[in-house]
C-alpha cells in the first residue's frame, strides 16, 4: 500500500526536538508532545511505519530532555490507540472534537506518569494546561 500523505512529517519532529532542546533550558517542559502525537496516530492510521519509527525517536528524545523514564510515551500512546481510542471512536461523531478529546485523554496520562515521577504542585497543572492549549492551537490552525 502506497499511501500519499499532505502532512510534513519530518518537518515538524524536527521542529519538535530543537523547540523541546532549546526550552528545556529555560523550564518550559513538554512542548508540542500533543502534535506529535496526533502524528502518531495519523502515521499509525494511514500505515506509515518508517514515519512511526520517527516518531518514536522524537518521543524518545523529548523523553531523555525531560528525565521520563525510556518509551513511556510510545508505549501510552500505543495504549490510548489500541484500547480507548477504539472505544472513543464509536462515541463521539464529531472528527474535530474527537482529535481534541484524544490530545487530553494523552495530556491527563502523561500528567499521572509526571506526577508519579515529580510529585504533584500547581506549576505542573498550569504547565500541562497551558501546552494543551497551545497544542490545541496548532492541532486545530495547521494540522
Amino acid at each position: 500500500m502506497n499511501k500519499k500523505t499532505n502532512l510534513p512529517y519530518v518537518p515538524v519532529l524536527v521542529l519538535v526536538i530543537v523547540i523541546n532542546l532549546i526550552l528545556t533550558t529555560h523550564f518550559i517542559t513538554i512542548f508540542l508532545i500533543g502534535v506529535v502525537f496526533k502524528l502518531f496516530l495519523e502515521a499509525l492510521e494511514e500505515e506509515q511505519y518508517y514515519i512511526l519509527s520517527l516518531i518514536i525517536g522524537t518521543f524518545t528524545i523529548i523523553e531523555v530532555v525531560q528525565g521520563l523514564y525510556i518509551f513511556s510515551l510510545t508505549i501510552t500512546s500505543i495504549v490510548i490507540y489500541y484500547f480507548v481510542l477504539t472505544r472513543l471512536k464509536y462515541l463521539l461523531s464529531s472528527p474535530v472534537l474527537a482529535q481534541f478529546v484524544y490530545i487530553l485523554l494523552f495530556y491527563g496520562i502523561v500528567f499521572l506518569i509526571y506526577s508519579f515521577q515529580s510529585g504533584l504542585n500547581q506549576e505542573l497543572i498550569l504547565l500541562f494546561v497551558y501546552n494543551f492549549l497551545i497544542d490545541s492551537i496548532v492541532i486545530g490552525l495547521f494540522l
